[in-house]
């Protein structure tokens, strides 16, 4: 998970996330508060303690164990018992959290993505119709949606075929150039550096 390798070694502030957006997670404001103490935990083995909570918030013990099960039920916590020296103890872990906040941020990105494309697209379309001295059919049009939701057609290129391509341009012609210019070599390193640069700007 990319958040939580942030928060171990690069000291992200997932607090700060989970404080912003904890309405849109169907956090409760305790619920919010009894996370961020688990989250204040730095010890590698995290070991379950109402006790230890409860030195640090306003709640006794039995309404820090009624929060603690509704954070169980909603799978932003999971506690495990653990044998050491013969002796159980409960070990909290928070990777669903961390899970949840990842999902966010993805959907989140998506609808910024799909928004930018809807933009693009109507660019598109107006700059194809401008050259083809007519309104596209609706089967182009539906071709023109699927260069960016589904091709993930760079738009510059398309927008640079259109404007090089002679008055006999066709939908399909300026999606064969287009292709043409498609580099085969996947740019992995540049995929998540872009990732990473959207979850930085989120925050």
């Amino acid at each position: 998970m990319i958040l939580q390798k942030l928060y171990n070694d690069y000291n992200f502030n997932v607090e700060m996330l989970l404080t912003q957006n904890y309405r849109k997670l169907n956090l409760t404001s305790d619920e919010l508060i009894i996370l961020l103490v688990l989250f204040s935990n730095k010890a590698k083995k995290k070991v379950f303690s109402l006790a230890s909570i409860s030195r640090k918030v306003d709640f006794n013990q039995n309404e820090i164990a009624n929060i603690v099960s509704s954070l169980l039920e909603k799978d932003f916590l999971e506690i495990n018992l653990e044998t050491n020296n013969k002796r159980e103890r409960e070990i909290y872990n928070l990777d669903k959290t961390f899970l949840k906040l990842e999902e966010m941020l993805k959907d989140e990105i998506n609808d910024d993505l799909k928004q930018a494309n809807k933009s693009k697209t109507a660019e598109t379309i107006t700059l194809l119709e401008e050259k083809v001295n007519r309104i596209l059919r609706p089967n182009e049009l539906e071709r023109v949606r699927l260069w960016y939701d589904t091709f993930n057609f760079d738009h510059d290129v398309i927008v640079d075929a259109i404007n090089k391509a002679n008055n006999n341009v066709t939908v399909l012609g300026i999606e064969k150039i287009v292709n043409l210019s498609v580099d085969d070599v996947e740019e992995i390193d540049k995929d998540v550096d872009e990732v990473l640069e959207r979850i930085y700007k989120k925050v």
